[in-house]
Parts: C-alpha cells; structure tokens; sequence
C-alpha cells in the first residue's frame, strides 16, 4: 500500500519490532492487518484498549484512540448503542483504509459530506 512506512511487511514479522500504536516500546506480539501487512501491539496498549476504541490507519499508520465511555455518550442510534455495548469487553484495534490526516477528500467523499461548492 501506498505510504505505509510504519507497518512492516510480513518477512520481519518474527523478530520485536516497535509497536505501532505507541511507537515507544518494542514488542513481539504481532497481528496481520491485511495479507503480508503486520501490525505490531505491546501489552501496555493492548490493555489501553480495554477502555478505549482504537483505529489504525493502514495507509499511513497514524492510531486514533477515543474513551468507549465518550462513544457511548454520544450515540443516539438504540441499535448502535447496543452493539456497542457487546463491543465494550471485547479488545479490537480496527484497521481503516485511509484517515483524515491522509485522505482528506476521500473521507469527506465517504462521509458523503464533500460538495463541490465546499471546494470553491
């Protein structure tokens, strides 16, 4: 994928490499985000995501994380809550195709709120 210099491809795999959430300590523990694409995850922000939602972005490796507390006070929608609170024991760090930060017009075009007007 195009600018993904902070995930490493799967050879590296085995051996301790920086975790990509924190990039301060080096971890073993490791998951394949896509095929040949490994996202490394110490224990500390493993445990982070007990209390936290956590996205990481597969194109450019930025890690957004948000309070679960602060979610769930924010949703209005009674089916989304509820999956939301299946969701609140479980630890899942979500891979995004691209963020913000990366592709701005492609996620305001998938947010559906981009108008050409906003662009003159």
């Amino acid at each position: 994928m195009k600018g993904t210099k902070t995930l490493e491809p799967k050879a590296r795999a085995y051996h301790r490499s920086v975790c990509n959430i924190c990039r301060s300590e080096y971890t073993s523990n490791y998951v394949e985000a896509a095929p040949g694409l490994i996202i490394h995850v110490c224990k500390n922000c493993l445990e982070l995501t007990k209390h936290h939602f956590m996205w990481i972005c597969l194109n450019c490796g930025r890690v957004y994380s948000i309070p679960k507390t602060l979610i769930m006070q924010r949703i209005n929608n009674l089916e989304l809550k509820k999956a939301c609170l299946l969701s609140m024991d479980m630890q899942v760090i979500q891979g995004i195709d691209a963020c913000i930060e990366c592709d701005p017009e492609g996620t305001w075009e998938y947010t559906g709120m981009w108008s050409p007007i906003a662009q003159a």
